[in-house]
């Protein structure tokens, strides 16, 4: 804005003290042509800084999730190494019958 290099903000506090003064001083903000132009760029750089949080939080949702499925899979595979004398197609049974299996919760 106004050739400063911006200041990157809260961007959570940020949107609650403006969606918090909009929502207190929504008639006169309104009736006021200059605070509703005022409020144009203020529009855009919300939803700008909102945009930039959505896709880091976007990218690190799914960085944790490969992780996730990388340890899943360690796991799985150590523990049938574990097992003596399997052969591939005992492991594939194995995994069949756990997929096979559901999980009954009784309620007392």
């Amino acid at each position: 804005m106004f050739g400063h290099r911006r200041r990157e903000w809260n961007i959570v506090l940020t949107s609650r003290i403006i969606f918090f003064l909009l929502k207190t001083h929504h008639h006169q903000i309104v009736a006021n042509r200059v605070m509703r132009t005022a409020l144009i760029p203020l529009r855009r750089n919300l939803r700008e800084g909102l945009r930039r949080q959505k896709d880091t939080i976007g990218y690190n949702l799914a960085a944790l999730r490969f992780i996730q499925r990388q340890t899943d899979a360690k796991r799985t595979a150590e523990f049938y190494e574990q097992e003596e004398d399997l052969t591939e197609e005992k492991v594939r049974e194995k995994i069949a019958e756990g997929k096979k299996r559901k999980r009954v919760s009784i309620k007392a």
